[in-house]
């Protein structure tokens, strides 16, 4: 093992600024690399390439391996659900499974930093990051923040492939949903919303953080010494390395704070910036900065030791270089791609029980979706091909017997009418394949309209004309207003974007061959002018009297939502409460025939308050399948902080944020 402090001490001050520099990948770094001027590269991806330059790395003079980091936010080669799809699962197993193999795929190339979990928490969706969260609730991103750094770093042959959670802090709060806008909230919210799934990633053990492009109380979180070190590293125990997000460092100059370059290095070291993210900064300037205030040196010092220190929890002295993945690893992530998509999928809608399909049913599939492959990749596809996806036509013809297909335009124009028309004459169903394109969320890609993008309304308007029942099968980015369609389709099935085998899932779900058990972790508005919505707000001082002039309070679908072909009934819960101890148990009926998995939520509703908390927040959660016509016993222990809370606590327990029954409990 490599003694870090003694390899510091021996490196030159340009050598060990290397070390704080992360780089985007071109050729000609390979000379800066051999000379030990580069501690990381990003953006590489060809075997090959990774290869040479950890070799160039091996042959500087101090022989530090590279950090190799890439976005494998969900999937590298093959495409998993989308972080937001992912969550609405319910199943911490399946989050840390899914990044344990995308982590393996991505290891087979060479990557060795992992630029995820992002641990943002948002309830705008007209950011296009949303797609990259596990919506809106903090405890069940902690869960998931838990369950995907363990699946990152589990160590294997003496390596660990390191995580980055991310984005510290408040990114999902920018305003407006608008990307790199300025983000501002009070410290109470930062606590009790934000910074949760942070400390559940720093308690797992979590390797490096990246910073967020945003601002808290009035300054750039790039500079910020409050979250960086007093909240980060004092209060939530963090020890490791901290990264810029891409030129962040820069940006403190474009914010108007620092005057040039230089100084906006300055301020980034001294608040704890460890790492610069290709913003070049810290290779152009901290040398100089350092001859000219000598407590710079300690900073660095520091910093690099945070990064070698890393390497080497990581094995990258013994060994940095690719461990390559046996034959059969191919078909066993792509099961695990299709374990994760069968239980992301959310049945919002089952008028009659339409839902499942016969199999010898004539159906009509039509959309401008039901051959597009890339639609299904998602945001951060990485490696993903849409050769690879399993497209919705595909799965459907191994499936319907009696299934014909029409796929319209893009931007439907009605000029299809006739021909749909001709073609839907005869059938029992019409399937309607919609969706919101991939490129439309993501980074940077917000939108001001949240409709079916490309007149797709239209489409649905004039085939509810036709009296045949019509169900609707939506894959998106984000949460979309789709209160019309809701109206209009006699079932709705809905995904955030499935990866790979979106196909074979979407046509499962609707032969019955899934019991669809998702449940979504956002809220859906159902006018545009409710956003932000979300279900665990504070408590209104009138809100008796509180409404909209043109529209509703209540949302289209809740927190927690999602039907299955199972009935289940919640029988009488018993709950009891020692000290901070909640004991709940209670016994949860399948009614029906049809076996189903069922996720049983666990909410704490506020009566009298010492100061304002969420009016009802999730505090538990279990995924138990019951096989029909059976009941199972669910019990709960969980520890409660009752510290804001005075004279009692409701808790209640259901399928859903807003269905449940209700215990109310006496505080000591």
């Amino acid at each position: 093992m490599v003694d870090v402090k003694k390899l510091l001490n021996e490196m030159s001050l340009k050598e060990k600024i290397g070390q704080l520099n992360l780089v985007s990948y071109k050729e000609e770094i390979i000379d800066a690399v051999k000379k030990g001027e580069v501690g990381a590269v990003l953006n590489v991806r060809d075997p090959e390439s990774i290869k040479k330059l950890q070799e160039a790395a091996l042959a500087s003079p101090r022989g530090i391996p590279l950090l190799i980091g890439d976005d494998v936010i969900h999937g590298f080669k093959t495409t998993f659900p989308v972080p937001l799809s992912e969550a609405c699962s319910f199943n911490p197993e399946l989050m840390e499974s899914s990044s344990y193999y995308a982590m393996k795929e991505a290891r087979d190339a060479g990557i060795n930093w992992i630029f995820a979990p992002m641990l943002d928490l948002t309830n705008d969706p007209r950011w296009g990051r949303i797609m990259e969260t596990g919506g809106e609730d903090p405890y069940l991103n902690s869960v998931m923040a838990k369950s995907k750094v363990c699946g990152i770093q589990k160590e294997e042959a003496g390596r660990i492939t390191a995580a980055c959670g991310k984005h510290y802090l408040g990114y999902g709060a920018v305003e407006a949903g608008l990307d790199y806008a300025t983000s501002e909230f009070s410290e109470t919210k930062m606590r009790n919303y934000y910074l949760p799934p942070f400390q559940a990633a720093v308690n797992a053990g979590v390797l490096s953080i990246m910073t967020a492009f945003t601002t808290y109380n009035d300054l750039p979180v790039t500079m910020n010494p409050f979250l960086l070190e007093t909240v980060l590293r004092d209060e939530l125990g963090f020890s490791g390395m901290v990264v810029s997000d891409w030129q962040a460092i820069k940006h403190l100059i474009n914010f108007g704070i620092a005057e040039g370059e230089a100084e906006a290095g300055k301020l980034a070291l001294k608040a704890g910036i460890d790492m610069d993210m290709n913003a070049k900064i810290y290779s152009k300037h901290l040398e100089q900065l350092a001859s000219e205030n000598p407590d710079i040196l300690a900073l660095i010092d520091r910093s690099v030791l945070r990064v070698l220190e890393m390497k080497q929890k990581m094995g990258l002295f013994a060994n940095p270089f690719a461990i390559k993945n046996p034959a059969s690893f191919y078909e066993e992530i792509r099961c695990e791609a299709r374990k994760v998509a069968d239980e992301s999928i959310i049945l919002f809608k089952n008028d009659d029980d339409i839902l499942p399909l016969s199999k010898d049913a004539k159906i009509l599939v039509t959309g401008p979706f039901i051959n597009d492959r890339d639609i299904h990749l998602g945001a951060w596809g990485a490696l993903g091909h849409p050769d690879n996806v399993v497209n919705i036509k595909e799965g459907l013809e191994k499936r319907f017997t009696n299934i014909e297909f029409y796929e319209t335009k893009l931007d439907f124009d009605g000029d299809d009418l006739d021909a749909i028309r001709k073609k839907a004459s005869g059938k029992d169903y019409i399937v309607l394949v919609l969706g919101e394109p991939r490129y439309l969320s993501g980074e940077n890609n917000c939108r001001t309209k949240l409709d079916l993008p490309h007149n797709q309304d239209l489409l649905v308007e004039e085939l509810s004309k036709l009296n045949i029942p019509l169900i609707g099968i939506v894959s998106a980015g984000r949460p979309l207003i789709i209160t019309e369609l809701v109206k209009r389709v006699k079932a709705l099935l809905w995904n955030f974007h499935l990866g790979s085998e979106a196909g074979n899932t979407i046509a499962a779900a609707l032969a019955g061959e899934i019991n669809p058990s998702a449940k979504t972790t956002v809220t859906f508005p159902k006018e545009f002018g409710q956003i932000p919505i979300y279900y665990n707000r504070y408590r209104y001082g009138r809100s008796d009297i509180a409404h909209y002039k043109d529209g509703e309070l209540e949302p289209l679908y809740s927190f927690g939502y999602g039907l299955s072909y199972s009935k289940f009934i919640y029988h009488d819960c018993i709950c009891e409460l020692n000290g901070n101890k909640l004991s709940l148990a209670l016994d949860v009926e399948n009614v029906s025939d049809v076996d189903g998995k069922e996720i049983v939520q666990v909410y704490l509703l506020a009566d009298l308050i010492k100061e304002l908390v969420p009016e009802k927040r999730l505090i538990a959660f279990k995924k138990v399948f019951i096989k029909g016509k059976s009941k199972q016993r669910i019990e709960f222990a969980i520890n409660l902080d009752l510290k804001k809370y005075r004279k009692g606590i409701t808790i209640m327990v259901g399928p859903s944020s807003v269905q449940g029954q209700t215990k109310y409990l006496t505080l000591e």
